[in-house]
């Protein structure tokens, strides 16, 4: 009887460690697709799948391998679900939307009955010395934001001294960044309410090229590819022999005003909190993915206390293209005064 009770426990203890072990399989294929987002990573015996707004699902399964076709079958499911969840991996180029190309095209037939098809792409490898992750996140980052259109994306420039600035946000703007262990902490606001709220996002992967995120009731979740950059520097100025209030907001926006008679996009911008008397100095990096050639653009300036407008630039300071510089003086005039 001692014998069998010691045999139970033993499997019983075997059983628990395979499971912690297919729990903590490294990820081998990181999948995105749209039309809505969603994103299904998976190894050996484990996944997790997350469709649009839903609750993300962790997944036990198996990857079936059949390497003359360059194809691969995942199935698998929860722990909630009768049916499976069929993942088809097929080796070769796929559009991920944006000019941006990747290694894998997938077919998924989710457990609802959901048919959806995506590109995937494996993790950098971690065999390289550790960098220092201030340094890995500064730069601009951007994710496909299908709401705004085909190819729209929108995201973040994170500035190596902390300041930060939103692309593609019309609604919110940022002000600063820090890292608190593995949380990514953002500073944004509305223009209806001046006091910033402190964004806190779990930094889920980070490597050179990819940032996902993930936070309860942030809209800035998400995963993100970092870009190629280029920056527009400089210094606002006014000429009047007056101070700025210490709570004044410098705004300096990179607009692309191609068309005239339209509203002007934005394609970076930098709100300077607390900036001190003029001159104040500004930078601004955009994704140069965004940036065309034959389009016009240019910088919008204002400074602006508690929702009053006091300074605006009247002069148009073109920039980047068709020979503009990407580094000037702003001068702006007092408005209301």
């Amino acid at each position: 009887m001692h014998k069998v009770l010691t045999l139970i426990l033993c499997l019983a203890a075997l059983s628990q460690s395979l499971l912690v072990r297919a729990d903590a399989v490294s990820t081998v294929y990181l999948c995105i697709g749209t039309e809505p987002d969603w994103r299904f990573d998976f190894g050996p015996t484990a996944g997790q799948y997350k469709y649009a707004n839903q609750a993300e699902q962790r997944l036990s399964g198996r990857l079936a391998e059949n390497e003359p076709s360059k194809a691969w079958t995942w199935r698998g499911k929860s722990l909630r679900q009768r049916r499976d969840l069929v993942a088809e991996l097929r080796s070769g180029t796929c559009d991920g939307g944006g000019g941006r190309q990747y290694p894998f095209s997938i077919a998924i037939s989710a457990a609802d009955g959901k048919r959806l098809s995506g590109c995937c792409r494996q993790p950098e490898t971690t065999a390289q010395p550790a960098k220092n992750k201030v340094a890995m996140l500064s730069g601009v980052w951007l994710r496909l934001n299908p709401s705004g259109g085909k190819n729209a994306r929108d995201g973040f420039n994170l500035n190596s001294t902390g300041r930060a600035s939103l692309i593609g946000m019309r609604h919110m703007k940022a002000a600063e960044w820090r890292l608190e262990g593995d949380q990514l902490m953002i500073s944004t606001y509305l223009d209806r309410n001046l006091e910033p709220v402190v964004n806190r996002l779990h930094i889920d992967e980070l490597s050179d090229s990819t940032l996902r995120l993930s936070g309860a009731i942030s809209e800035l979740a998400g995963s993100y590819e970092r870009e190629a950059t280029g920056k527009v520097s400089g210094t606002v100025s006014y000429r009047q022999r007056i101070a700025l209030p210490p709570e004044a907001l410098v705004e300096v926006r990179l607009l692309d005003v191609t068309v005239s008679d339209g509203a002007a996009k934005a394609i970076g911008e930098q709100t300077i909190r607390n900036g001190g008397q003029v001159p104040i100095p500004f930078e601004i990096g955009y994704a140069a993915v965004l940036i065309q050639p034959a389009h016009r653009y240019a910088l919008q300036v204002r400074i602006v206390d508690q929702g009053k407008l006091l300074f605006a630039n009247v002069q148009a300071y073109p920039v980047i293209t068709m020979g503009s510089p990407n580094r000037l003086d702003v001068v702006v005039q007092p408005l209301g005064r």
